[in-house]
């Protein structure tokens, strides 16, 4: 009778999967940092032009631009970090005012016919995380609800307060997933996209997001009923009435 593959062995596979990537990416990934800081360069002179600065068209797009190149950066920087095992710097991140922030951003991703909502908790907590780390994991996850959903559909990111927990999902009217995707989709590498619009890495990073605060990420999924994956981060909190 045969046998599936070892535990293991899966696990030493995806490791030397990622330590591959990390040493093959490491030079692609600094030279990219140089190409985003000429392009960060070049929106800045942009967005000081008298045209610019007087067009209320202009300004969003260009302050978008500035804010995606200031991500960008962020991110080659935390990769640079990963590859050279740098530790990550956490700080407090107010959860409310992070995805509030980002909405601007999440909306320039998610035109028509993709409805973007919103749905916070009156009251979250305090996060002591990496800001990058965080808005990445938000970012991989509407990306993929997004791209589940070519037709069109409503995509929701809502944040709530457990007692011990925050719990962040993200959710799609999409396509879904069989359960044998939905069983892999965390896996390093794989992808169901077409070749060149996936990396197999987006979900991958998010589970090790939620794992690295010790919570978890998971994945309810249906074909043709849309995907939903939720994170739990049962960290210790700070609210304002603590504090007081």
């Amino acid at each position: 009778m045969g046998r599936g593959p070892h535990p293991v062995t899966e696990g030493v596979r995806d490791l030397l999967r990622l330590e591959a990537l990390g040493l093959m990416t490491a030079g692609i990934v600094h030279d990219l940092g140089n190409m985003i800081q000429v392009l960060a360069s070049a929106v800045n002179i942009v967005e000081r032009h008298p045209e610019v600065r007087g067009s209320a068209a202009l300004q969003p797009v260009v302050a978008a631009a500035i804010d995606s190149l200031d991500r960008a950066g962020g991110t080659v920087r935390q990769i640079l970090g990963f590859v050279r095992e740098d530790a990550a710097t956490a700080e407090p991140i107010d959860v409310a005012l992070a995805l509030a922030g980002m909405e601007r951003l999440l909306r320039w991703l998610c035109p028509h016919p993709v409805g973007l909502t919103l749905q916070l908790d009156a009251v979250l907590p305090t996060l002591i995380c990496n800001r990058h780390k965080f808005e990445n994991a938000i970012l991989n996850l509407v990306l993929n609800a997004r791209d589940a959903m070519p037709e069109g559909g409503r995509l929701t990111v809502s944040a709530s307060a457990e007692p011990a927990h925050l719990v962040i999902a993200v959710s799609d009217t999409g396509t879904g997933m069989t359960p044998a995707v939905a069983a892999a989709a965390f896996e390093p590498m794989f992808t169901t996209k077409p070749e060149g619009r996936g990396t197999g890495l987006g979900l991958p990073m998010v589970r090790q997001f939620a794992r690295e605060l010790s919570g978890s990420a998971t994945i309810a999924s249906q074909p043709e009923q849309g995907t939903t994956v939720t994170l739990h981060l049962p960290i210790p909190v700070v609210r304002e009435s603590d504090a007081a």
